[in-house]
């Protein structure tokens, strides 16, 4: 809290670090890297979450009778605290009035809530008591919070994670459920009895949503216009429930909160905020419903964010500023006494780690649990306020103490059961399994006669990572029992890669040589190439050492192009196979690398496609989210990308047009080949129920 005469203001978490740092550094030029450092305390940082955050601060300490600044900004510098400064225990205790303290003190506790209304200062003279308030007050604030001492952190890692022997509990389950289609996101309310779920009823994966009575088995479906909807979140004690509502034909989007008081009986859906039906997912409202706290995906980048959206105020604040090396959260569970979330953070290749984000000290806290190697397979619920319960892909329930962030307590799960979602009630989980979800090749004859599909290549596996090259189409698919590269060509396919490793590992960037005579790709991130013609896979030691985040082959077909994800700006490598030397080849803050049909490499940043062999620019006008590693493909000189529900995007590489075409069902990929013809991976849901497990 800043105070001067009357004017009282609150700082966030981030601004107490941000304004600490300042004030250790008066009248010096802090550089961006520095407040990267120690203030967001990561490795990376948007440019545009560090001017919000001066801008936020220098708002804060405007004195509304002094119009001089107090961080003054340096040209490619930095920024610099310009007033000098008086520590606590000398001039500032000396300038304030002994009647002053005792309210001073009532306010040090870190507040990140603002108040309902806007504050309206009461005006009064200019005074040099404001700059020192802002020091003793920040100080005290500062000490008096252990997550933001001066020598502290506000991000907290546990010790490494120790083994953990699961208990084998006596364990029922039985069916909840029994609709036709895949039926996930089980939601149990507080009370036990309202069970909210989305169900995906055909093919098209078309969502809907419904409310079932566990008790007497009565149901409704929930309806809003024509939109899709699907159920997010219930509100702790109480009977709200949170909904999103799409339609992708007009690409609009609402969060909506529906009262279940009077069950079977709908309360009207009362509008949260509009949202994009593309990027924004995973909702729920605080306890006072002053609060809306979502995650949301940001246009041309990786990263996805934890933001707060004020229902009375309609503004938006980020919580969670982009981290190195991640992508962010994958979904949120707000603690029932509402001061902490929990959420799944994703890293760059999909890795998925538990944290947990204090709401009153802005601290985040990594659970010591396992990783988990993919997003769906892990699941998370509250047991309670003070413990997290999360399914592993071990097969087990973690039982985790957020604040030692160790495990508690672990329970063996059958064998049989395998979780993608949980909602705890009452000693048992509601859960939809894990299997639910398959994903199959179909091809579009033309862009622009996109009801014209067919099935490739039939399973009933999974397949995907496809690649279309001049010699074919080249994929992993699970049709063996185990994840492997294939082959297809006039209607054969081929199994090319025999990798003996376990039935979980994840292959991932597939990539083929100009040839088609090698394949690189990665297994379990480590990096092999694959002969075709024998099958053999060699580990490319050169590169163990890389965090990849995306690679492409020269059109030469002897080196390949490396892009690291471990700092910002990111290292573009070239690596020989001939001379097995490593190059740096600059640096740069691409997002991916992108392959043409002709074997020409571009990076893809700021909207722009830019050519390594010329350094040509092309700028991009879909608006693409680059938050689940979207991939674009140029062929023909066009460019071809999607954003992971139903659109396909084409572009002139020399236009200024976006042309869209919207699929009758979610997709997963959408790469163009030498035939004119759109590869399509397609989400398949396959038909299933929601189950409770239970336990004594």
């Amino acid at each position: 809290m800043l105070l001067s005469g009357d004017i009282e203001r609150e700082l966030d978490p981030l601004l107490i670090k941000l304004i600490t740092f300042f004030l250790q550094r008066p009248q010096q030029i802090v550089t961006r890297e520095q407040l990267i450092e120690h203030v967001w305390q990561q490795g990376y940082v948007d440019n545009n979450a560090i001017n919000r955050a001066i801008s936020e601060l220098r708002k804060k300490l405007k004195h509304p009778d002094d119009p001089a600044i107090f961080i003054k900004t340096h040209y490619r510098q930095g920024y610099s605290l310009v007033r000098e400064v008086a520590t606590l225990d000398n001039a500032a205790s000396a300038a304030a009035p002994q009647t002053a303290a005792p309210e001073l003190l009532a306010h040090t506790q870190v507040n990140t809530h603002e108040d309902k209304q806007p504050i309206t200062p009461t005006r009064s003279k200019p005074s040099y008591a404001w700059w020192k308030y802002v020091a003793a007050v920040v100080f005290v604030a500062v000490l008096a919070s252990a997550a933001y001492t001066l020598n502290g952190s506000a991000f907290f890692t546990p010790s490494q994670t120790t083994a953990v022997i699961a208990e084998q509990k006596p364990m029922s389950r039985h069916k909840v459920t029994w609709k036709v289609g895949s039926e996930y996101v089980p939601l149990i309310n507080d009370s036990g009895r309202l069970l909210a779920y989305s169900n995906e009823k055909d093919a098209s994966g078309k969502e809907g949503a419904f409310v079932l009575d566990v008790i007497t088995r009565d149901e409704v479906a929930i309806t809003y216009k024509d939109a899709e909807v699907a159920a997010l979140s219930w509100q702790h004690n109480s009977d709200t429930l949170v909904i999103r509502a799409r339609n992708a034909t007009d690409s609009s989007c609402q969060y909506l909160a529906i009262d279940f008081k009077n069950f079977p009986e709908l309360g009207e859906p009362k509008p949260l905020m509009e949202c994009d039906h593309r990027f924004d997912y995973s909702g729920q409202l605080s306890n006072d419903g002053r609060y809306f706290y979502f995650i949301r995906g940001e246009l041309y980048s990786h990263y996805i964010g934890l933001f707060r959206y004020d229902v009375y105020s309609g503004t938006t604040s980020q919580l969670i500023a982009p981290m190195a090396d991640k992508v962010g959260p994958g979904s949120l569970s707000l603690s029932p006494d509402g001061k902490h979330i929990a959420y799944l953070q994703l890293d760059l290749d999909f890795q998925v780690e538990v944290y947990v984000y204090s709401l009153d000290t802005g601290e985040i806290k990594r659970m010591n649990s396992p990783p988990a190697s993919f997003y769906r397979n892990s699941a998370l619920d509250w047991y309670n306020s003070e413990t997290l319960l999360y399914g592993d892909e071990k097969g087990r329930l973690l039982f985790i103490d957020i604040h030692s962030a160790e495990i508690a307590e672990a329970y063996a799960l059958p064998d049989d059961i395998k979780m993608s979602d949980i909602s705890y009630y009452d000693n048992s989980v509601y859960y939809s399994p894990l299997s639910r979800i398959t994903y199959q090749v179909v091809a579009l004859e033309s862009f622009t006669e996109a009801a014209q599909y067919q099935q490739l290549y039939a399973s009933d596996s999974s397949e995907y990572g496809l690649v279309a090259h001049s010699t074919g189409h080249y994929f992993i698919s699970l049709r063996s029992g185990r994840p492997q590269v294939w082959h297809a060509s006039d209607g054969q396919v081929k199994q090319i890669s025999f990798l003996d490793h376990p039935d979980h590992a994840l292959l991932d960037n597939l990539r083929v040589s100009p040839s088609g005579e090698n394949i690189v790709l990665t297994e379990q991130k480590k990096p092999f190439l694959l002969d075709v013609e024998t099958a053999k896979a060699t580990a490319i030691s050169e590169l163990a050492h890389i965090p990849i985040m995306d690679w492409a082959w020269h059109e030469s077909g002897q080196s390949l192009y490396v892009l690291s994800k471990s700092s910002s700006p990111r290292t573009l490598y070239q690596f020989d196979f001939i001379t097995r030397e490593l190059n740096k080849v600059r640096e740069t803050d691409a997002l991916q690398l992108v392959t043409g049909a002709n074997g020409e490499v571009f990076l893809f940043k700021d909207k722009t496609l830019i050519s390594l062999t010329d350094n040509a620019q092309y700028s991009v006008p879909c608006e693409l989210s680059m938050s689940s590693h979207v991939p674009i493909h140029v062929r023909d000189g066009y460019a071809y990308s999607m954003d992971y529900t139903y659109n396909v995007y084409r572009w002139a590489l020399t236009g200024e047009r976006c042309e869209q075409v919207q699929l009758p069902f979610e997709i997963l990929s959408a790469v163009p080949d030498a035939d004119g013809r759109i590869i399509i991976t397609r989400k398949i849901s396959e038909d299933s129920s929601i189950n409770r497990l239970m336990w004594e």
